[in-house]
């Protein structure tokens, strides 16, 4: 993909095409995970931020979808796995090696998506749940249900 930005003429670009489809390039390769990821400069800022602010999750934006539809529960749930088993930044976490934040991504993580009934519940909003940037909280799908 940098070559596109790189080569300057239409000719010097479809020689490198042609090189990439001989097989002449290196393949992608992950990285090893054993100690974790270095941070980008905007995770760093929000590690910084919940360190400063005693855990206060400032940058959390919750999201309410409301639908009056029938929804098919099971298929919600191994939609949002499908996603999260894609996507590194959805299984990670931050954590501090010697004295550094490091983001480290689970291999494996399943979602639970449960049902929470708020129909006896005086507040309209419903239960709220802190964000964490511990593991087994740092995304918490949940389904509200209240009878009307």
């Amino acid at each position: 993909m940098l070559g596109l930005f790189e080569l300057p003429t239409v000719a010097a670009l479809a020689e490198n095409l042609d090189r990439q489809a001989a097989g002449d390039t290196q393949p992608i390769r992950p990285i090893a995970r054993e100690r974790g990821c270095p941070l980008s400069f905007a995770q760093e800022r929000m590690w910084f931020l919940d360190q400063y602010e005693d855990h206060a999750a400032i940058h959390i934006r919750p999201v309410c979808f409301i639908s009056k539809a029938l929804w098919d529960v099971v298929a919600l749930e191994r939609s949002l796995n499908m996603i999260v088993g894609r996507h590194d930044a959805l299984r990670s976490t931050f954590q501090q090696r010697d004295g550094m934040p490091v983001a480290v991504i689970s291999e494996g993580r399943k979602l639970a998506l449960p049902i929470l009934d708020v129909s006896e519940l005086p507040e309209p909003d419903g239960p709220r749940v802190p964000f964490s940037w511990h593991p087994a909280r740092s995304c918490t799908p949940s389904i509200y249900r209240q009878n009307q």
